[in-house]
């Protein structure tokens, strides 16, 4: 496939052109030697035809025997047709499956709310979600571009958590150590005073300590 890749919303710049298209297989349909693909690729939808005229028979069967949502690549000229999803649709010329899928679970019926939570992952793919998740990019983008346009600038604060109860943290800090002289001296000596300790010491405290502790005294 030599075409160039273009995205289905770009199809009207390239009318009578042939190019490739890269995306999934939303619905098939087939008519004996005619075949009716709807492709999605994340900017819209469009239609392609294969006929048994445009390609090889393997290539047709393999067509036909594509499963919904299977990701294909797919290359041929483009036409203008109001009646086709989007006003476009592409003339088959060749067709390469990416992934092939088996048992869809999600189908064109109806499903319960429970069911497509449990499948939420496929279920974006459709269009009601499709739809709701770009107006809100559309949103979001409308805010931020209200608040750089005005020269701010989007900051995401850190979040402070203390840490998880089963072992806390503790905060060392530097080993004091103080070392009284080995021999008094002689104004000491006489006076009645008992002999100061020779004080060591090293101060630990959790992360829970109070902000003004009360100073440790030699």
């Amino acid at each position: 496939m030599s075409a160039p890749r273009v995205l289905i919303r770009h199809l009207a710049r390239h009318v009578d052109q042939e190019v490739l298209i890269a995306g999934w297989v939303t619905h098939l349909r087939s008519k004996g030697k005619i075949a009716f693909l709807v492709l999605r690729d994340g900017t819209g939808q469009c239609q392609a035809v294969a006929s048994v005229r445009d390609v090889d028979p393997q290539t047709f069967e393999q067509i036909t025997r594509c499963g919904h949502e299977s990701s294909v690549k797919v290359s041929g000229v483009v036409r203008a047709d109001s009646r086709a999803p989007g006003g476009f649709e592409l003339g088959v010329k060749s067709f390469e499956v990416v992934t092939q899928t088996e048992d869809y679970p999600i189908g064109r019926k109806e499903h319960g709310t429970e069911f497509l939570l449990d499948h939420r992952h496929l279920w974006l793919r459709h269009r009601g979600p499709w739809a709701v998740l770009r107006v809100r990019d559309e949103v979001v983008k409308a805010i931020r571009d209200f608040f750089y346009d005005r020269e701010f600038v989007l900051i995401d604060s850190p979040i402070s958590r203390r840490p998880p109860a089963r072992a806390p943290a503790r905060c060392s800090r530097p080993t004091t150590s103080v070392t009284a002289p080995t021999s008094p001296s002689p104004a000491s000596s006489t006076s009645n005073r008992p002999a100061r300790p020779s004080p060591r010491f090293i101060a630990s405290a959790p992360l829970s300590a109070p902000k003004n502790p009360r100073p440790v005294g030699i």
